[in-house]
């Protein structure tokens, strides 16, 4: 069986509203402490130490990192420790800068890397773990969609556990 992959958002689902307005503004910048709210990364450490999933970022942030080690080194950083395998591309519309729904980015990912996902893709598993619904209607039953106040809970981990075993 393939190793299950997390397409993983970062706002509101690792950080969310609460956490910014309880963020110390005084204390020195640094990515990996004002965007990642540990107990979130804690969760999601849960997720992949019980699915071995790996992790495609599908973040808006993913345009920060210029290489897949920088990503991997700025995620580990923060505290995540789930293998990061890739990001999704930015995909835009064709004579302007609109970027198209998320779901659109995670398919161009999955047709891009049907070489990692075997000969069976329309069969692995994977979880979609965003705030926004910008999903395509056949990713609906691998989309768990987090509320941008709490970011990702116990409950949806739980969830997601379930469906990538």
């Amino acid at each position: 069986m393939r190793t299950p992959i997390i397409f993983l958002d970062l706002d509101g689902v690792l950080n969310h509203e609460h956490h910014f307005v309880n963020y110390d503004k005084n204390q020195p910048h640094s990515w990996h402490l004002r965007y990642f709210h540990q107990p979130t990364v804690k969760i999601l450490n849960r997720i992949t130490d019980a699915t071995k999933a790996r992790i495609v970022f599908s973040s808006s942030h993913r345009v920060s990192f210029d290489t897949l080690k920088e990503l991997q080194d700025g995620l580990f950083k923060a505290g995540v420790t789930g293998k990061v395998i890739g990001k999704t591309p930015k995909l835009k519309f064709e004579n302007n800068s609109y970027s198209v729904p998320r779901g659109c980015e995670i398919k161009a990912w999955i047709e891009e890397n049907k070489n990692i996902l075997g000969d069976k893709v329309s069969k692995f598993k994977y979880a979609i773990l965003d705030d926004d619904t910008d999903m395509l209607y056949w990713q609906r039953n691998s989309f768990f969609c987090t509320a941008g106040y709490h970011g990702l809970t116990d409950e949806i981990a739980d969830r997601v556990i379930e469906h990538l075993l």
